[in-house]
């Protein structure tokens, strides 16, 4: 009869509805990756938003650390369309 504090399972993996794209701070790419910046401590709640969503918006995998992520695309997938996927999920622009 202990009381414990459990997240509800639908906050188990964030959605681009949350709050969390208030967060990124910027999103950028080159010829391999793209690359966003969020807050402190940000990275990986968005990083697993990002890994939910796999390969069908063209992301083979991601690596978060405190506050960046790098995001490859798949083989099919450039990095420019993977850039203006993600920022039309975070509806970011420059």
């Amino acid at each position: 009869m202990e009381m414990v504090y459990c997240l509800p399972v639908e906050l188990g993996v964030p959605t681009t509805s949350s709050p969390l794209k208030e967060l990124v701070m910027d999103i950028d790419y080159n010829d391999a990756l793209v690359v966003i910046h969020t807050g402190p401590g940000a990275a990986q709640l968005i990083a697993r938003l990002l890994d939910s969503l796999g390969k069908a918006e063209g992301i083979l995998g991601v690596v978060a650390g405190d506050d960046t992520i790098f995001i490859t695309p798949t083989r099919s997938t450039t990095t420019a369309r993977l850039f203006d996927a993600v920022c039309g999920l975070f509806d970011y622009s420059r």
